[in-house]
This record gives C-alpha cells, structure tokens and sequence, in this order.
C-alpha cells in the first residue's frame, strides 16, 4: 500500500432579474455544447447559434403570473418508482440473508465469486507503483489534506443573554462508508477525497465498499 494511503490505515448567472431572463446569456452557454460553438474565427458560428436556439425555449417573466414563474423555476423531478421496484428486493435480501445474498449478486452483476466479503488493508499486498506515480499520490494526499485541514471547525460558545449560554461543537461521525466507484476505472482519487477528510475528523471506523473489479 502506497505511504499516503498506508495513514489512512493507521488512523482508522450570479444576479437575477426575475422580470425578465437572460435569454442571450442562456444561448451562450448552450452554444458551448453544441460542436464547440465557434468558427475558425473564434467568432460564434451562424450554425451554432440556431442550433442553441431551437433548443432553448425563451420565456418573458413580464406574461407569467407567480404561479407560473414558480413553476419553471422548480426542479425537474424524478419518478424513482421503476428504480425502487428493482432495487428493493435485492436490499430486502440482503437485509435477511445478509453475506449470502452479497455473494450471490455479486456473481450474478459481476460474474465474480468472492472468497472473502470484507478484507483489512493490512491484508492487502503493497502494491509496486512507478515513482512518478507514487509522487502523484503523495502531492494528492498533500492537496486533499491541506484543504480539508482548513475546514476543520472549532467549538464556539455565545452567551446570548445572562444565565444563557449557546454551543455550536464539532464531532466527528464515528464509523463512515466510503464507496469508490470501480468497473471501467480505477480510481484512487475517490478514495483520497473521501477518506482523507475522515480520516481529519477522526473518524475511528472507515469502511470502504468498491466493485470487485
């Protein structure tokens, strides 16, 4: 395991006019996604532009009432019915039959059998890595680190009035899930922007959850 991940181991538009929306500045942005959205010139393409057009719908806040102002302006929502119906027999399975059912799907979605479920990093062999590689993880570690450092907040007491006194205090969560994405990647980046932080907090337990493979 590299240095930087062996610690974690051992520490277990700005402004809104609401009258009136800002059509040319929205057709902009979505000329950016359409084929780059400039000419050679670097001027914006005439092709660009209608293409932006056609899938911008502009609407004039000075013609809509309240109500429908508050409605274009609400999230688009999702119907997790559908995904609710697949996944809730797979968590109802494993909630009764707990590492067996874990094995069994995963040889069904990953098509891998597992020896074992959870293993300890201590477990793990170290892995050889190119030292630019191994000085990467240790600039990331450094970074992450540094960062999250800077957030870490302090105990603050206010006496609001006398005999009343207010505390706002920080404690860390103590066990936390860390899930890194796997499949077509890997990505040790995840592992270090979650974790790292965690490990800052002085979370006692971290548990990592990835894909097999």
């Amino acid at each position: 395991m590299h240095s930087s991940l062996a610690s974690l181991v051992k520490a277990s538009p700005s402004t809104c006019n609401c009258r009136a929306l800002n059509y040319k500045f929205t057709a902009q942005l979505a000329v950016r996604m359409v084929s780059g959205g400039r000419s050679r010139s670097g001027r914006l393409s005439l092709n660009a532009v209608a293409q932006a057009e056609r899938m911008l719908k502009s609407v004039s806040a000075e013609f809509l009432s309240d109500v429908e102002i508050k409605e274009l302006l609400q999230r688009p929502r999702i119907d997790f019915t559908s995904i609710l119906t697949t996944v809730g027999p797979i968590v109802e399975q494993v909630r009764q039959d707990g590492d067996a059912a874990v094995r069994q799907f995963t040889e069904r979605f990953d098509r891998v059998t597992l020896d074992d479920i959870c293993v300890s990093p201590q477990e793990l062999p170290w892995p050889e890595l190119p030292e630019d590689v191994s000085a990467a993880f240790d600039v990331a570690y450094a970074n992450i680190r540094a960062f999250h450092e800077a957030q870490r907040g302090t105990d603050t007491e206010v006496t609001t009035m006398p005999g009343v006194t207010c505390r706002r205090v920080t404690r860390p969560i103590n066990a936390v899930g860390v899930y890194v994405p796997g499949g077509t990647a890997v990505l040790p980046s995840s592992a270090l922007m979650l974790a790292v932080p965690a490990q800052i907090a002085g979370c006692s337990t971290v548990v990592l959850a990835t894909p097999p493979r």
